[in-house]
């Protein structure tokens, strides 16, 4: 079993926009504006690829401008 996980600083996630972060074109409305360029795959590819190989993904966020953690298990 292997565990990563990623940190960062940034806007953060209120808990009512966390599942919509692996559906299909799942971009937040907050962060479009950082980010127009991205059409909300990103998180669905690595959730299939996660799932694929038997292992769990998730993302943890104590709120809006407190940073996230995404991690994965295989």
């Amino acid at each position: 079993m292997i565990r990563v996980q990623v940190s960062d600083t940034g806007k953060g996630i209120q808990a009512e926009e966390m599942p919509k972060l692996f559906q299909l074109f799942g971009k937040l409305k907050r962060t479009a504006e950082i980010n127009d360029d991205g059409i909300g795959l990103g998180l669905l590819i690595c959730k299939n690829l996660v799932y694929m190989n038997g292992g769990q993904i998730s993302v943890e966020s104590t709120g809006q401008d407190k940073g996230c953690t995404f991690s994965f298990s295989m």
